[in-house]
């Protein structure tokens, strides 16, 4: 039970200690605010100066800043060594070679740009150093020159938050510091204890857990030549021997921190043993910050120093004091005094103890100035029949004026490496001298006070405190939650005498100065003491309950055209190429004049184009506003997509009291659906079309309808951008535009002049370009069309022309002809040869036997019914442009 005691109570006694190490014994780092936007970042190191190597002795540390969010490295930090001292023991007289630690700090001030350092998850500042002792017990820590993979070196660790607030408003912080060192081993079988705690400059919350230690990646250079982000890895605990992040040193009870920093183990065996401490940073709640604190702890045999014990009881009596008894004085006794008797039995013959004692409050806040303590007998104790008895003695005024108060009293020895030491807590019961409360005059402990809201509204009450004994009295004023000077109110001093104090409560409740739209409750609470002999603080209580009612109103209201009346958020998702346009309405059903306002949170509205206007009007008219909203097609979404508005509506009654409405709306702008244009054509002739290639004769028409489509409803147009010269007044085509879909009609007969001399066919290629007006994205597609034109290929072989007609009158072979249809429509099929490009049909010449021309024909169809002539042969010369043929026809009747 004293240990346990002595555990929750002695924090307050127990000195600050450090830690054993070889090489890196362990250290943290600091980030401290020294004004604006500049900080101090300190790493501090403990360094083993008995087996470190002296090389290992870095004149600066290159740390690394990290943004937490994504591992991005924002930049590195070169830090100089700035002091090294060493850390001495907690008591000096323990001093040995055992232990030797070195203190360095490595410092330099930085600047941390809002611009950079504004993520809301936070930043990290990293170190990595190999390495740690080889001799380590509870984790896996070889020598790299071993060539073993089980090395174990050290990352320094913080997070700290970024330097300002979502708002953009400066976040002041400065990061845990002044954490002391392990100065002391422990022992074997003996209660180790020390404050392992740091203080906090913005007087934040700090809670500490124990956490697995931290490696490096790399093991094989004393300082890894690249840097890393996290996470990091952790040392490898020993788990077949049973250590691990609960059996840190196989202690009982192990090696633990309570929440508020006290480091506590009863260790069982001995050896060095690595440990890591977290400590998490927290405001309001919220963690901001992290620490990682990396030790080792030395444990050794043969501290062979026994416990002090110590005993407690009332002068006079003969029987100690059990815990849970309660010894009482009279307020009259002269002597209130207990006699302290403490007993420390040394091991070894020529080896004393001594011991001292000291009292600490346990239910109570006191500084324990009016104890004494007297040594009545404090000899070096040597044997088991020594003690050392003190005498402690209490004021004669109580600490608690109605229930027994508590003093722990704790004697320590001067033992090594750490003070053993036991307590006993008594509880002490003073009667007080007898004495009368103040009262209220004509009051008793709630006074209600209730008035309406009204213009030039006032409340007056005179308020008499009196003391029966006429002992001066002590009246302080404590509003709950509020100030009092906002609400109209304040007391006035009248009277201040023993025994009496008069004041007058005033409350200027006038609606035309003083709003209680925030509120119209309050509470203040008046508490009086008089300074009796002892001052015990016992005092009477007044509660004044005041309550302002507030005349009806009802709160406006405030809704668009796409959310109701009890919507507070209102999303709208857009692409970047449409407008939004929001109507936002506010209403009052008190008809009270309302104002509806509108800005941006994350954005100024000037700044993308955006406009709304503020407006004011009576509640039931229904005042409406629009936003305009579009941003330019230009605009770089990557800066910023999600665009958040507030819009509020206020009325004001004739107390100008405000109530107010309102309604967030986020636009989340994407970018603009940008489907590329379809660019198609059909065929009007039968012309064979195959991988847009149209093949075509001399004479053919060409006839194709491109058809243009965006499904996005942009603007488009269709065009010929290309095209051989030669094609030049060649062919048909309208440049169209249009939206959605568009269409035009491409028209060509090829024709012998496109064929070069000589040349049977030619390639022409025709390119049709469709585009849109797309502003964030212009879309286009391309048709290269391949016209294929061919001449005819003659057939001179089959060419068999008639050689006699009978123009007679029967009908049958009227005429001579070669080519055509017969007035029937029969084709006349002689096998003339067709016209091409380079040899075509010029003329017929048909002579007599003479020589003499009876016809003549430029045209291949031509019919002739020997009209005029007389029977007989004639001779005919069928002329072509690069060859005739030559024949005779015999015309009978």
């Amino acid at each position: 039970m004293r240990k346990r005691l002595l555990l929750s109570f002695f924090i307050l006694l127990a000195c600050k200690g450090s830690l054993f190490a070889s090489h890196i014994v362990g250290g943290e780092f600091e980030l401290l605010h020294v004004r604006e936007f500049r900080y101090s970042l300190n790493m501090i190191l403990y360094f083993d100066e008995k087996n470190g190597s002296p090389g290992a002795l870095d004149p600066s540390a290159t740390v690394y800043i990290y943004r937490k969010s994504d591992n991005q490295l924002m930049f590195s930090v070169l830090l100089p060594r700035r002091t090294i001292v060493d850390v001495p023991y907690s008591n000096p007289s323990c001093n040995s070679d055992i232990l030797e630690t070195l203190r360095i700090v490595y410092s330099a001030d930085i600047i941390l740009p809002p611009e950079d350092f504004n993520d809301p998850e936070g930043y990290y500042v990293s170190f990595e150093r190999c390495c740690r002792n080889y001799g380590i017990d509870n984790i896996f820590s070889n020598d790299p020159n071993s060539g073993s993979s089980l090395s174990a070196g050290q990352t320094f660790y913080l997070e700290f938050p970024p330097v300002v607030d979502a708002d953009g408003n400066f976040f002041q912080n400065s990061t845990p510091r002044l954490f002391p060192p392990l100065r002391d081993y422990g022992c074997v079988g003996k209660y180790f204890y020390t404050d392992f705690s740091g203080v906090d400059d913005d007087g934040d919350s700090l809670v500490y857990t124990m956490v697995t230690p931290y490696s490096t990646f790399d093991t094989f250079n004393a300082i890894p030549p690249f840097p890393s982000p996290g996470p990091y890895p952790e040392v490898i605990w020993r788990a077949g021997e049973g250590f691990n992040e609960n059996n840190i040193i196989q202690g009982d009870p192990d090696l633990r921190i309570s929440s508020d920093g006290l480091l506590t183990a009863r260790p069982t065996a001995t050896g060095l043993f690595v440990f890591a401490v977290q400590c998490e940073e927290f405001r309001d709640g919220k963690r901001i910050g992290l620490m990682r604190r990396d030790f080792q702890m030395l444990v050794v045999d043969g501290c062979l120093n026994e416990d002090p014990v110590i005993r407690a009881r009332q002068e006079g009596s003969a029987d100690f004091y059990q815990e849970g008894e309660v010894i009482n004085f009279q307020y009259t006794e002269e002597n209130k005094c207990i006699e302290i008797q403490v007993q420390d039995v040394p091991v070894g013959s020529d080896v004393v103890e001594n011991v001292n004692i000291q009292a600490i409050p346990m239910n109570f806040d006191a500084s324990l100035e009016d104890i004494t303590i007297d040594i009545s007998q404090n000899i070096p104790l040597s044997g088991p029949d020594d003690k050392a008895v003190f005498s402690v003695c209490f004021p004669d005024c109580p600490y608690l004026p109605d229930r027994p108060y508590q003093i722990g009293i704790i004697a320590t020895d001067d033992a090594c490496p750490l003070p053993a030491l036991d307590t006993v807590v008594v509880s002490i019961r003073v009667q007080p001298p007898p004495n009368a409360k103040p009262y209220y005059e004509g009051l008793s402990s709630v006074l209600n006070i209730t008035v309406d809201e009204e213009a030039g509204g006032r409340y007056e009450r005179v308020i008499r405190v009196r003391d029966p004994e006429d002992d001066a009295i002590e009246l302080n004023i404590f509003p709950f939650g509020f100030n009092m000077a906002q609400y109209g109110m304040r007391f006035e001093n009248i009277r201040n005498e023993d025994g009496l104090i008069e004041t007058r409560f005033i409350w200027d409740y006038d609606c035309q100065t003083t709003s209680f739209s925030d509120r119209n409750t309050f509470r203040i609470q008046m508490v009086a003491n008089d300074l009796d002999e002892c001052n015990l603080d016992v005092p009477s209580l007044l509660n004044l309950n005041l309550r302002v009612n507030l005349p009806p109103n009802t709160d406006p209201v405030i809704f668009t055209d796409r959310s109701g009346q009890d919507q507070e958020l209102l999303k709208i998702r857009t692409p970047l190429d449409r407008a939004v346009l929001l109507d936002v309405t506010g209403r009052d059903e008190d008809n009270d004049e309302i104002f509806l306002n509108g800005r941006g949170l994350n954005f100024n509205l000037d700044d993308v184009g955006a406009t709304f206007n503020n407006v004011s009007g009576r509640g039931l008219e229904n005042i409406t506003s629009t936003l305009q909203f579009q941003l330019d097609c230009q605009y770089d979404l990557a800066r910023q997509d999600s665009f958040r508005l507030m819009f509020f509506v206020e009325d004001f009654d004739k107390c100008q009291i405000t109530n107010r409405d309102t309604l967030v709306v986020d636009i989340l702008v994407d970018p603009p659906v940008s489907t590329p244009p379809t660019l198609s054509y059909r065929n009007l002739t039968d012309l064979p079309i195959e991988n847009d290639r149209v093949s075509a004769n001399i004479g053919d028409e060409i006839i194709l309808r491109l058809t243009g489509v965006d499904f996005d409803q942009d603007n488009m147009t269709l065009d010929l951008i290309s095209f051989d010269p030669a094609m030049e007044g060649r062919f048909v085509f309208e440049p169209v535009s249009g939206v959605s879909q568009i269409s035009s009609d491409f028209r060509l007969i090829p024709a012998c002049e496109d064929l070069q001399p000589g040349d049977l066919d030619e390639t022409f290629t025709f390119t049709f370009e469709l585009k849109d007006n797309n502003c964030f994205s212009p879309g286009f597609e391309r048709l290269e069309l391949e016209v294929d034109m061919s001449d005819l290929v003659q057939d001179r072989d089959s060419f068999i022309p008639p050689n006699i007609f009978t123009p007679n009158g029967d009908a049958y072979n009227p005429y001579f002809a070669l080519d055509g249809y017969t007035p029937s429509n029969e084709r006349i099929d002689t096998g003339l040869p067709i016209d091409v490009c380079d040899s075509y049909f010029e003329q017929i010449v048909i002579y007599n036997r003479w020589g003499t021309i009876v016809y003549r024909s430029i045209d291949r169809e031509f019919k002739w019914d020997g009209e005029n002539v007389s029977p007989g042969i004639y001779y005919y010369t069928i002329q072509y442009s690069d060859h005739e043929y030559k024949g005779s026809l015999t015309v009978r009747y």
